[in-house]
């Protein structure tokens, strides 16, 4: 499970690698052998720059739970860095 974690955000991560610092996730059954929609993933990405990215993601079943919660951090990320960019570039002389 951990190894399934890491390998799906560090694919969906991937493209904007220079960008983050440091991502640690959370793997919890909130009500232990009682089943439901319990299972949840807590996704905190650090940026070079101190963004942060919090996420979190509860499902019936982990791995769902991680994919969904790994798609929302690559599209919060992603819109970190585009707000970076056009804040670059508004700064640029013309």
């Amino acid at each position: 499970l951990a190894n399934h974690a890491q390998g799906r955000l560090a694919h969906d991560l991937h493209q904007h690698a220079r960008l983050v610092d440091r991502v640690v996730v959370l793997l919890r059954d909130l009500n232990g052998p009682k089943g439901g929609i319990d299972k949840e993933v807590d996704v905190t990405v650090r940026t070079h720059r101190g963004g942060i990215v919090v996420v979190k993601e509860i499902q019936n079943d982990l791995y769902l739970a991680i994919g969904h919660a790994a798609d929302r951090v690559k599209n919060a990320v992603g819109r970190l860095a585009g707000r970076r960019l056009e804040r670059r570039r508004a700064r640029r002389p013309m």
